[in-house]
């Protein structure tokens, strides 16, 4: 059974948003970095294997580089880290439907002329929805340079 979660690390002032499998481990990511919440990882384990699996390591790259990584390994034990709690899938929901057209609009960590194409179609599975922007974020004008973006989860918080 599906668990959603957060977990705020206080050094990076960030908010981590998980959607866990039955052993805890991470099937979906959000990280919010900043009084503004800014969002710097939307990532889903099913696109990362679909990537990887159909369309190779440049792709892969690609997606990581503009959606972030996930967690590796169980977040088993998440209930003891600060500001931990467990959120209802609506809340999940919400946040990354933001979160994905944010970090999805053009020219925001754009990849590569070459990996687009493949990207796109990868990403826009007419299983899920599809990830257009509606709108810019309040994080970030269109010309602001992109929030740092990190590749894994800090120490302490699994």
């Amino acid at each position: 059974m599906a668990r959603w979660i957060r977990l705020y690390h206080p050094a990076e002032d960030t908010w981590f948003y998980y959607e866990l499998d039955d052993q805890e481990w991470a099937v979906r990511q959000i990280d919010l970095q900043g009084p503004d919440q800014c969002p710097t990882a939307a990532a889903a384990l099913d696109e990362v294997f679909r990537l990887r699996d159909q369309h190779g390591l440049a792709e892969l790259q690609a997606y990581e580089h503009r959606f972030g990584v996930l967690a590796e390994g169980s977040l088993e034990g998440w209930q003891d880290a600060d500001q931990a709690a467990e959120i209802t899938r609506q809340e999940f929901e919400a946040i990354w439907i933001q979160a994905r057209q944010h970090l999805a609009r053009p020219g925001l960590n754009e990849p590569t002329a070459t990996n687009s194409a493949a990207l796109a179609h990868a990403l826009n599975d007419p299983a899920g929805p599809p990830l257009r922007p509606t709108s810019a974020s309040p994080c970030t004008s269109p010309n602001s340079p992109a929030p740092a973006r990190r590749t894994s989860p800090p120490a302490g918080t699994c």
